[in-house]
């Protein structure tokens, strides 16, 4: 049996998260691909958007952990969105996920009452 070379990306959900408080986080959340969470696969980044920019100091951070608590840490990211609502990061070398993924949103003294959307960036494993 050959192994498949050709990748393969994962259709990841676009997800929003409503009214983020000034320095909160958002619960833990699993990654999902239509609607069921990604239980395997290669993160190589993602993007972020907020809902408004209005010259203020917009930042935030992306943590992503291996299963469904905030044991193990695999990912961090503060992504700087201002002049702009949105940002992304991508990674030289992807990060494996074996046992699914979640993450959080922490804003980052973004004014308080934000809209973030993020999307991710993953591949499947062979």
């Amino acid at each position: 049996m050959a192994y498949n070379a050709k990748e393969i990306w994962i259709p990841v959900d676009r997800v929003t998260h409503s009214g983020v408080a000034n320095n909160a986080t958002t619960t833990v959340a699993p990654i999902k691909a239509g609607l069921s969470n990604v239980d395997r696969g290669l993160l190589y980044g993602c993007q972020l958007t907020v809902s408004a920019s209005s010259g203020a100091s917009h930042k935030a951070t992306v943590k992503v952990y291996s299963g469904t608590t905030t044991t193990y840490l695999h990912y961090e990211v503060t992504l700087d969105l201002n002049p702009n609502t949105q940002s992304s990061d991508t990674l030289a070398t992807p990060i494996p996920f074996f046992e699914g993924a979640s993450y959080t949103i922490t804003d980052v003294a973004g004014g308080g009452s934000k809209d973030y959307t993020i999307t991710f960036y993953m591949k499947s494993l062979a």
